[in-house]
This record gives structure tokens, sequence and C-alpha cells, in this order.
């Protein structure tokens, strides 16, 4: 109930995430041809990240062939302009999607796998309504940011420095219902993100609106839920490809709309 209460009453500003300064850059010139310029200068000036983006870029999410990527010009030259910006932006963003460690265990994996699948899967989908691929894909990956906000509150109300129980699922599953996406949206607006993306993340709080009542971006954004969904459900081996493609069916999707497999060894 302290939580519910915090969460009507709506968070003080200080209870947000902070956007990092250079992520915040990069959205702005997100759609701007300077911005890919301006994402090999950042990586070329930061050792740290040019590590973890030749490390995240040998991952199953990123790797596109069989082939090792040992070096920042490699992983450049390999996945050019728009894979490089949007592996910027996912490791940029990990800051702001991170959990405490024993909660990472918990939940963290599960969102952090979901948010790249989401990401992934509006970025796929973006052709369809017209949008660029890097919006679609940095506002699926930040579509979850919300039920990690609720998760941290619910954990820290529950042992008082949230390192210890974990929230009761179907506790938080009522909270992320009523206040996921809203939390997420006014995120979104503290972070000065483009308004477009904004109402995206205000669109998904009613799973049952019509699509056609969506604006496009937030189509691509429930596409990609349900895609990054199916995907996780595979990954599980909890549901057969029947029980999946009936599921993404009602949303007119198919298997066939699923990322490819992973390069593996």
């Amino acid at each position: 109930e302290q939580v519910r209460a915090r969460l009507e009453a709506g968070l003080d500003p200080e209870s947000l995430p902070v956007l990092p300064a250079t992520l915040n850059q990069l959205l702005r010139e997100l759609n701007q041809e300077a911005a890919f310029a301006r994402i090999r200068e950042v990586i070329r000036q930061d050792p740290a990240l040019a590590g973890e983006v030749v490390q995240l870029a040998n991952s199953a999410w990123f790797k596109r062939n069989q082939q090792a990527v040992t070096s920042i010009e490699q992983a450049m030259a390999l996945m050019g302009e728009e894979g490089l910006r949007t592996l910027t932006m996912t490791l940029l963003s990990q800051p702001v999607l991170r959990l405490l460690p024993l909660h990472y265990k918990l939940l963290g994996r599960v969102l952090w796998d979901h948010s790249l699948a989401c990401a992934q899967a509006c970025q796929r989908q973006a052709a369809v309504e017209w949008q660029t691929e890097a919006t679609a894909y940095f506002v699926g990956l930040v579509s979850n940011v919300g039920k990690i906000l609720i998760f941290r509150l619910a954990s820290e109300a529950l042992t008082g420095d949230g390192s210890g129980i974990r929230p009761r699922p179907a506790v938080f599953r009522q909270l992320i219902d009523a206040h996921g996406y809203p939390l997420a949206a006014r995120t979104a607006r503290a972070w000065g993100v483009p308004p477009e993306m904004i109402l995206a993340l205000e669109e998904q709080g009613d799973p049952h609106r019509n699509p056609a009542d969506l604006s496009p971006l937030g189509r691509v954004l429930r596409r990609g839920q349900a895609l990054a969904a199916a995907e996780l459900l595979l990954a599980e081996g909890d549901h057969s490809l029947e029980e999946v493609e009936a599921q993404l069916a009602g949303q007119g999707l198919s298997l066939d709309d699923l990322r490819p497999a992973p390069t593996r060894h």
C-alpha cells in the first residue's frame, strides 16, 4: 500500500532515474547525419565504453556472423552506422535500467533481456510505420523503465534498503499493470525525449486499445512488446510454437516476424 500510495501521488523528480549526459546528447542528434560521427567520437574517447562495445558486439544479441570482433574499428566496420548507434544507446542505457545485484538475479535479467528483445523488434518493425530505426529502438529499450522503478520501490518498502525480500508476484503485477507505462512516460518526459516517444509509452497503458487508434510509434511499440514476449517464451521452452504463434496472430504478427536465431560457433 505504501508503494501504491507513492505511485498514485506521483514520484518526486528526484526519484526518477537520470539519463546519462552522453546519451541525452545522442538522443538530441538521433536522426541527424552528424550523430554517427558523434558516436564514433564518444566511443574513441572512452576506452571503457569502447571495450564494452566490442564485448556487446560479440554477444548473441548483436553478433551478425561467426567472425569475432576484436577492436572498436572492426565493430564500427561490421555493424555499420545503425548497428553502432543502437549498440551505443544500449550500453549508455544500462545504468538507467540497472537493479541491485540481488534483484538483477531475481528479475533484472528477465527485464534486461526483454528490453533488448523489444528494442530490436521495434527496430525491425519501424519501417512498417515509417518510423526511424533509432527512434523505434530507443523507445523499445526504455519501455520497461517504469517496471524497474516499481520493482525498486516495492523492494525498498519491504526491506528498507532494497537488499532482501522479493515483492510478491501478484502485487508486483497489479502495480505494473496500473502504473508501469505511465511511469515510463513520465520518466521519458523528464528526460526531454521527443514527444512521439512519450505518447507511444503512454498509449501502452491500455492493452485493449485498438491498434488503429494508436500513434505510428505506439503501434511499433505494441508489436515490439508482443514479439519480445514471444521470443522469451520460446527461449524458456515452456510453450510450443503453436501456442506462441496463436498469441502473435492476435497482434497481426507471425513467427516470421521474430528475430533471426543468433549465430553460434
